[in-house]
């Protein structure tokens, strides 16, 4: 299997879908990975019908996209959160995918809380049954505030079995929420690895500041050197989420995504890499 170039609409945070769309398209993308965070980003409602899901799938082909990836959050200490989870788990086989990337925790910005772990693995059994059910495989995102980093991510992947669930790796992330390097731990996530967020990395570790690729100080092209030569043959998501709100331009963020493309093509350029 070969890997997957795709670019994640938080790119275009904020702006219109079919604008979204139709702007990953023009930056050379043939997929998307959509989100279904409703208080972030909320692509596709959790709640969507056959019908809408269809429709959905429909707006995206018009633009000449394919849906390569679905990020959800497994919130299980609560029940709203359970029910989000298990709507993501139903959303993910709808539209045909086999994986789900899902951070843990309540969704947003926050520092590492140990306390989450107990209703965590209470109540994640049950989604796993689900996740069964519907033809889907949960992957752990490094975000959230039980696993922030690719060790916690192997750790929770350990203790559950690697059959049941996988991880996807989220490069910035480690840094910006677990105060790691990604280029030092991206060895321990590779025997799990089901998805990679590729996103860079600028100012202080703690600032929101993910630039285009290339201009950060992350290694990026060690890591994806890393991952193709471990033959991971997952989704390869470009996410780009510069300072936060107000998002830049819409100009702006075109030539950043489309030079970020570039860059990611120019490391994966070997036989192993469709685009």
């Amino acid at each position: 299997m070969k890997n997957i170039l795709t670019a994640s609409t938080n790119c275009y945070h904020k702006y219109p879908l079919d604008m979204n769309l139709e702007h990953i398209a023009a930056a050379g993308f043939e997929y998307v990975e959509i989100l279904a965070l409703p208080i972030w980003a909320e692509d596709l409602p959790l709640s969507a019908t056959d019908r809408e899901i269809t429709r959905f799938m429909d707006r995206a082909a018009g633009h000449g996209l394919k849906i390569s990836s679905l990020g959800g959050q497994a919130d299980l200490g609560s029940e709203e959160g359970e029910r989000n989870a298990r709507a993501a788990l139903h959303l993910a086989a709808a539209l045909g995918l086999s994986t789900i990337g899902m951070g843990v925790g309540p969704l947003g910005p926050s520092a590492f809380d140990p306390t989450v772990a107990e209703p965590f693995y209470a109540a994640l059994p049950a989604l796993l049954k689900e996740a069964k059910r519907n033809g889907v495989k949960i992957a752990f995102e490094n975000r959230g505030p039980l696993i922030q980093t690719g060790a916690q991510a192997r750790d929770a992947v350990e203790r559950i079995g690697k059959d049941a669930v996988g991880i996807v790796y989220d490069t910035a992330n480690a840094l910006h929420f677990g105060g790691v390097r990604p280029e030092g731990e991206i060895d321990l996530v590779l025997p799990y690895l089901a998805g990679l967020h590729l996103k860079d990395k600028s100012g202080p570790p703690d600032q929101w500041n993910f630039p285009e690729l290339g201009t950060g100080y992350l290694d990026l092209r060690r890591i994806l050197l890393r991952c193709i030569e471990a033959g991971f043959a997952g989704p390869i998501t470009v996410e780009l989420e510069f300072q936060g709100d107000p998002w830049p331009p819409l100009e702006e963020i075109d030539g950043a995504l489309r030079r970020s493309r570039a860059f990611a093509l120019d490391i994966l350029s070997g036989p192993t890499v469709a685009d």
